[in-house]
């Protein structure tokens, strides 16, 4: 018995100090444009720089400015705090259509529930055969209070085939955690990313309506003293969550590896079967009203 307690002490461990510095889920709806946003031209030489209306977390650093370029978001003046959504080809202003695109952003909500919204209307660039396109329109979200990121991705048009990697993900610049989305724009996955030299990203644009929502990841220990909009119960054949609101929750495994993503609707009980899992202890993610919470299942 004794010995069984360690074995499962060393796997909360694990699940714990290995998990990503962000959990990921991804979500579709309708895609809108900013109504009246304010337009940066600034953005497109790169020196834009704009207070926060309030204080933003990211990666356990506080910020109250930002900077806006094509296709990023810069926490600091060397770029090495981003938010990065799409090619790193935008990253050279020569082939660049300003003239053709538009960088805004606007303000929604009250406080505490304030979202910055920066927007990316038909940022387009030239591609490499001038009978080719590369256009396409996206914003990217931040959180008052809960400090999520999220990217909304709206129509692109992408005609051009030598565009096979697509990249969306994050950098802080205190140790350089490089996270990433990988795997395709139908089943994409959080990692962290080993060597930034051979990591492809993915290989096409996601589609009109699909949003990547990113939660600053809270060890669940540190959870105990929140009281849980929903109930969560571990059954033989899975696990049982029953709330009284929407929630969406994402299964992953040890390594951060998104291994199921779900939406579920309130007031009804949802049970999952696990039953076509790898052995092993999973971790939960359930987002709901801007909080994640975490559940850990473990499959025998």
């Amino acid at each position: 018995m004794k010995k069984s307690l360690l074995i499962l002490f060393a796997l909360v461990q694990i699940s714990v100090y290995g998990q990503l510095e962000y959990t990921f889920v991804k979500s579709t709806g309708t895609y809108t444009e900013l109504v009246s946003p304010t337009v940066l031209p600034g953005a497109w030489t790169q020196t834009f720089k704009t207070k926060l209306p309030f204080s933003f977390t990211y990666f356990s650093k506080t910020f109250d400015s930002l900077k806006v370029i094509p296709n990023t978001i810069s926490f600091t003046a060397a770029k090495d705090d981003i938010i990065s959504m799409g090619q790193e080809y935008y990253y050279d202003i020569n082939n660049l259509k300003p003239a053709a695109s538009e960088v805004s952003y606007a303000i929604t909500g009250t406080s505490p529930n304030r979202i910055v919204k920066v927007q990316f209307k038909n940022l387009e660039v030239v591609p490499i055969d001038p009978a080719e396109s590369y256009s396409v329109n996206g914003q990217i979200w931040l959180y008052e209070t809960s400090n999520k990121i999220e990217f909304h991705f709206g129509a692109s048009n992408i005609t051009d085939l030598n565009f096979t990697e697509y990249y969306f993900g994050f950098r802080d610049s205190d140790g350089s955690p490089y996270l990433a989305i990988s795997g395709s724009a139908a089943t994409p996955s959080l990692i962290k990313v080993v060597n930034v030299a051979t990591f492809k990203g993915i290989s096409s644009q996601p589609s009109n309506g699909t949003i990547y929502t990113f939660a600053p990841y809270v060890a669940p220990s540190s959870l105990n003293g929140l009281i849980k909009p929903y109930q969560f119960a571990n059954t033989k054949e899975g696990f049982k969550i029953l709330s009284n609101e929407k929630v969406e929750f994402q299964i992953s495994n040890l390594i951060g590896e998104n291994i199921h993503t779900q939406n579920v609707e309130g007031n009804e009980i949802f049970s999952f079967n696990t039953s076509h899992l790898s052995k092993g202890m999973y971790l939960v993610a359930i987002v709901s009203n801007n909080q994640t919470f975490f559940e850990k299942i473990i499959v025998q």
